[in-house]
């Protein structure tokens, strides 16, 4: 029994803030439920793919640079980190965050291709949902990685697109750094997410295929992931 009506009122307002924050939070984590399932759906059918290119790209360009040819190991190992960056990080993380590919797409497009600092905090952000701080990961030089990453993209540009020889001594060292970004992007970055969403990490390698059946529920993911390595046609 209620002694007064403001005492009557006092209990009703703390009984809808409960039920409202109940709501909030069942909210709250069934959208992170259907996010992690759009993303473990992506990468249960295509990060095997994704990874033993990345890997063939790793292999040719350590091969490549032990014979001295560093520019096209260069070009392999750039095009590791953008595969990694784009196809295992930005395409499966933003689309199942955002809950649009088109989104996804501009996203991806815009981080994978851009110096910009603000672009750079979009990564991180996003990251730091998943328990990495981006901005604290260097590698054994000190260097920080994502400034090395930028460093090698401007290299392998120059090489690519203007034809440019670099000092023989510089490009040995970026051929070098490529390729141990890789490796910390893969280590650092991509495995402790495949973990935390449920897949088995053997090693240098994740097991994308091998994951308990009751993780991917068909049901809940809301967007069809398509093959990132597919041809796909632009909406006019």
């Amino acid at each position: 029994m209620y002694e007064d009506c403001d005492e009557y009122l006092m209990d009703e307002y703390y009984n809808n803030l409960g039920q409202q924050q109940y709501e909030e939070e069942f909210l709250d984590g069934s959208l992170k439920r259907i996010q992690e399932s759009n993303i473990r759906e992506y990468l249960w059918r295509f990060g095997k793919d994704i990874e033993q290119r990345v890997s063939e790209c790793i292999r040719q360009a350590l091969e490549l640079h032990d014979l001295g040819y560093y520019g096209p190991a260069i070009v392999l190992s750039s095009t590791a980190i953008e595969m990694v960056l784009g196809y295992l990080l930005l395409r499966p993380l933003v689309q199942g965050a955002v809950l649009s590919e088109e989104w996804a797409d501009i996203l991806v497009e815009r981080i994978s291709n851009s110096r910009r600092l603000a672009d750079f905090k979009i990564l991180q952000r996003i990251l730091m949902k998943w328990g990495i701080d981006l901005k604290n990961l260097c590698l054994a030089s000190g260097a920080g990685l994502w400034s090395t990453m930028m460093s090698v993209r401007e290299k392998r540009n120059r090489v690519v697109h203007r034809g440019e020889l670099l000092p023989t001594a510089e490009s040995m060292m970026v051929s070098k750094v490529s390729v141990e970004s890789v490796r910390i992007l893969l280590a650092e970055v991509v495995q402790p997410i495949a973990v935390t969403l449920g897949f088995k990490v053997i090693g240098e390698y994740i097991e994308w295929d091998d994951i308990d059946e009751g993780q991917i529920d068909i049901r809940k993911h809301i967007i069809e992931p398509n093959n990132p390595f597919a041809e796909r046609k632009k909406s006019n």
